[in-house]
């Protein structure tokens, strides 16, 4: 504070004036008494009340006018500090907001506010300080990175979004939505281009095609948290991930298994909205950071059950999480013959072997039989049939109803499938059997498999001892998709209700040909499971990333938080952040962004699946911003804005009651005389 608001501010003592004024007009002076005068006593004294009264209500407003005065003198030399747009030429501004809603901004800071209500605040006051002319993205940094409002004149839109946005349970992907936010920037008339960013940059490399300001340095302060990443129910077993970003967070805290019941009549079904009952087991938390791994034992494993940590930090959100009821990963049966799908050096077969070798979040089930049972492929997402010998009725029904339901099943044909009995075919995937050929100089025509990429190459002289002739037993609603070079079909696909059936003219038995020792049959598993995850939906996934369906049907969605909404999706509204659109797989998505167990009812089944925490979101810490990215010319340090035009309004309106009090003593006097 220098001399001169020093000076503005003594004015104020001016207020000392009208003080005086009073005290003088009504001071003590001798009196005369008149004897009449006990008459009225009475009338006089409240008269005298209420002159009192109203001269000290004019005092106070004539007080607070001076006390105006001298703020508003000093206004010029004394600003509020509040974010804004700097503008050096004085032209319009195309400015796009980062706005990070991953669940780490949920942490609360030093004043009891959250990272993201402390972002949102200061977004709106960009907002407030924006002109006519300017031009204002939204870009939302949690993953996947999206743009929430493309560039708009329209200002009251922005604010009304901002007002709307809320943090989720998503990973962090700043770097993308800086690279987002630059890319909105790009084409557009304006020359005065700005990025402001309000994150935490936990788990980011900082990196920006260009500048960039960050202006809250609030955001970037640690905080202590410890959370439950997922929980699952294995064979009376309860398997925790639990991470902490510092011992501080976990030390003397309890992880606590709880069972969950119905409340009162009405409640939901879902875990996350019963009532917990007391503690069944726990486990005390490691004091240290990092990912902890933690099994609970449970002596009746019947109902639903959740999982929480005992104490507080400072992100409560993600100290409960519900127990997933099974193994929450996609279950794949395989039904091979050891004695030929197995290789020479032992151990599993082929096929188990290369769906491992791709790492994917999935449960290998070995089948001796393909079940002839409904409920027994309920839970298989992908089911591999390797040569079967002809399927009786009872089983091609239980695979036609598996189909129907969105699996999938991949079928490789050797010299047993053309060994079918009576009573059996191969339906769904031919009709009746095949023809086996001899033959060791068979050739595929790889172009016609360029669906499964480059590895289709991969595909030259593989047959060894013959193939199955698939021509002639197609089924009519079948689709050649990939063929010998003499353009017989080695690859068949059938679509049948919401599952997909495709059929190869080579088994896995490497005594056949070597087709399963080349990089295009692994390719070809890795599509079956692409396909199965898609049609079937993963039963994990982290918070965020979508969950796609049928344009038509029944589905309900219910979650943490009450029932899911369904998005309508086209493809040409589909985002480049979602890989389903690279495979057209439009219509209907939900989009989860809370963790916990979430139950869908399609048609006529019952699905759940668990979305789950990203380890990573927690244990990362904040990062400041390195100089050499920022770039403070965008808005300005935390900008001075001049507040003397709110102070003149609050001082017309002091002098505009003080008239009016003055007009009213005025017509009472005048009242009073006469």
């Amino acid at each position: 504070m220098n001399f001169l608001v020093i000076a503005a501010l003594l004015v104020a003592g001016l207020v000392a004036a009208p003080i005086v004024a009073h005290l003088l007009g009504h001071g003590k002076v001798e009196e005369q008494e008149f004897p009449p005068a006990r008459l009225v006593r009475v009338a006089v004294q409240a008269t005298k009340k209420k002159i009192q009264s109203r001269d000290r209500l004019l005092l106070l407003v004539r007080a607070l006018m001076i006390c105006g005065l001298a703020m508003l003198g000093a206004t010029p030399l004394t600003r509020c500090s509040r974010l804004s747009l700097s503008r050096d030429s004085g032209a319009s501004v195309a400015l796009a907001i980062l706005i990070d809603d991953s669940m780490s901004m949920k942490s609360t800071t030093a004043d009891g506010s959250t990272r993201f209500a402390i972002s949102i605040a200061a977004a709106e006051e960009i907002l407030d300080s924006a002109r006519e002319g300017d031009s204002v993205s939204i870009v939302l940094a949690g993953k996947p990175a999206r743009v929430a409002l493309s560039h708009t004149s329209n200002l009251g839109r922005a604010r009304d979004l901002l007002a709307q946005l809320s943090a989720s349970d998503r990973s962090s992907d700043v770097d993308r939505a800086l690279g987002m936010a630059h890319a909105a920037l790009q084409n557009l008339p304006h020359i005065d281009k700005r990025v402001v960013a309000f994150s935490d940059f936990a788990g980011s490399h900082r990196r920006s095609p260009g500048g960039f300001w960050s202006p809250l340095s609030s955001l970037t302060t640690s905080a202590a948290n410890c959370g439950i990443v997922e929980a699952a129910l294995d064979n009376k077993r309860i398997r925790a991930v639990v991470a902490c970003n510092d011992p501080k967070a976990s030390e003397g805290r309890t992880l606590e298994l709880r069972s969950l019941r119905s409340g009162q009549r009405g409640a939901a079904k879902l875990p996350g909205v019963l009532r917990p009952e007391a503690v069944l087991n726990s486990h005390p938390l490691e004091a240290r950071a990092g990912v902890q791994r933690i099994t609970l034992d449970l002596e009746d494993a019947e109902g639903r059950f959740t999982l929480s940590i005992s104490g507080t930090d400072s992100l409560t959100d993600d100290d409960d999480c519900d127990v997933f009821p099974g193994a929450p990963v996609t279950i794949i049966g395989v039904v091979a013959d050891p004695a030929h799908a197995t290789p020479m050096t032992g151990g599993a077969t082929v096929i188990e072997q290369a769906i491992a070798a791709l790492n994917r979040d999935v449960e290998i089930r070995p089948l001796g039989l393909v079940p002839d049972d409904s409920a027994q492929l309920r839970d298989l997402a992908l089911l591999i049939v390797d040569d079967p010998a002809g399927l009786d009725p009872n089983t091609r029904a239980a695979l036609d109803n598996y189909l129907k339901h969105g699996g999938v099943l991949l079928g490789l044909l050797g010299p047993n499938a053309s060994t079918a009995q009576l009573s059996t075919n191969l339906e769904p995937f031919l009709i009746g059997a095949p023809r086996w050929e001899k033959g060791s100089e068979f050739r595929i025509d790889a172009p016609s498999l360029a669906w499964l990429g480059v590895e289709a190459r991969s595909l030259d002289q593989i047959a060894r001892e013959g193939r199955s002739r698939l021509d002639g037993a197609e089924l009519p609603d079948s689709e050649v998709i990939g063929s010998w070079d003499d353009q017989v079909p080695f690859a068949l696909r059938r679509q049948l209700g919401s599952g997909q059936v495709v059929t190869i003219g080579l088994p896995a038995s490497l005594r056949q040909s070597d087709f399963s020792l080349r990089p295009a049959f692994v390719a070809l598993l890795a599509d079956s499971i692409d396909q199965a995850v898609l049609r079937r939906g993963p039963r994990r996934t982290p918070a965020g990333e979508p969950w796609h369906f049928p344009a038509t049907g029944s589905i309900e969605i219910e979650g943490p938080q009450g029932t899911l909404e369904l998005q309508q999706r086209s493809s040409a509204s589909c985002p480049e952040s979602d890989p389903a659109c690279d495979t057209g797989a439009v219509g209907r998505v939900a989009i989860p962004e809370q963790h916990g167990v979430y139950e869908i009812s399609l048609k006529e089944e019952t699905q759940q699946r668990l979305v789950v925490l990203s380890a990573a979101e927690i244990i990362d810490p904040p990062q400041d911003v390195p100089t050499a990215q920022s770039d403070s010319s965008a808005t300005g340090p935390r900008a001075l804005v001049d507040a003397s035009g709110e102070f003149a309004l609050a001082l017309l309106a002091l002098l505009a009651l003080e008239l009016a009090l003055r007009r009213r003593h005025q017509i009472r006097a005048l009242g009073g005389a006469a």
